[in-house]
Parts: C-alpha cells; sequence; structure tokens
C-alpha cells in the first residue's frame, strides 16, 4: 500500500482554499466551486457532507444559501482537514492510534521509522493552515495573472 492522499483529500482541501478566498462574507454555491476547481458537484457534495459533520463549514439554506466556514480560515489545520477526510495519518498499518497494533512492536525495528514518519507528517501537517494555502494560491494567481499580461 502507498502512502498517498487521495482525491478525497486533495479536491476537499482544494474546494475548501476556494471556499475561504471568496472572503467569507456570504455563503458560496457548491456549484461554483466545483466549476472552478473542475470537480463534479455531486462529489463534492459528499465531501462538504463530511467537513460540515466535521465543523470545518456550515451551510445555509435557501435562495441565497450555499457555503460558508465554519470558523477562520488562520483556525482550521490541514492536518484536521486531511483527517476527517482521509482518515487517521498512517504511513503504515501497524502504526495505529492505538499504538498496539502491531504485536511485532517491540521487536521491529522499521515500526519506529513509520512511526516517525507518520507523527512528522503530522507536525508538518498541523503547522499550516487553510488561511496559509488561502495566501499562497492567491499569490500563484496574481502570478499567473501578471504572466500573460503584455
Amino acid at each position: 500500500m502507498a502512502f498517498r492522499i487521495s482525491t478525497k483529500g486533495r479536491y476537499g482541501l482544494r474546494a475548501l482554499i476556494d471556499l475561504a478566498a471568496q472572503n467569507g462574507d456570504r455563503p458560496i454555491l457548491l456549484a461554483d466551486i466545483a466549476r472552478r476547481q473542475g470537480v463534479s458537484k455531486r462529489y463534492l457534495e459528499r465531501l462538504f457532507t463530511q467537513l460540515r459533520s466535521g465543523g470545518v463549514i456550515r451551510s445555509v439554506r435557501g435562495a441565497a444559501g450555499g457555503y460558508l466556514l465554519a470558523r477562520n480560515a488562520a483556525e482550521i489545520r490541514i492536518v484536521d482537514v486531511l483527517e476527517l477526510l482521509e482518515g487517521p495519518i498512517r504511513p503504515a498499518d501497524c502504526t495505529g492510534r492505538r499504538g498496539d497494533d502491531c504485536r511485532r512492536r517491540e521487536k521491529c525495528v522499521t515500526y519506529e521509522l513509520w512511526r516517525d514518519l507518520g507523527e512528522a507528517i503530522r507536525a508538518k501537517l498541523a503547522g499550516v493552515t487553510l488561511e496559509d494555502l488561502r495566501r499562497r494560491q492567491t499569490v500563484l494567481d496574481e502570478a499567473a495573472v501578471q504572466s500573460f499580461e503584455i
């Protein structure tokens, strides 16, 4: 099994960055996010259900309805989003949350390697917020616009 973030994590994170970029004053239609991100609206609906249940976003019903971030983008850690969408971040099955998922743990030199790698990945993702990524995306978008100007 390769360690990788699936489309759930990648598309969900892109959709959240898009939502954060809309300034959060008014609800944003999921169809608009799906169009901008080139992702199926139906797929995003499933992801947004998980994100809403996890308290990352909230929905507003009605004619002016849509989605908003449930809290400030600077308070939303990427590790929390990815674990909500993907499950626990573990480079190997033997490094489960309980710590007793591997009966060979005491005799296996690679157990510590995988555990430490998982902790390093979690720490890196915990140090990045949705606001950090929104800012980086804004810089990339501005650079792309400037490169097309004549």
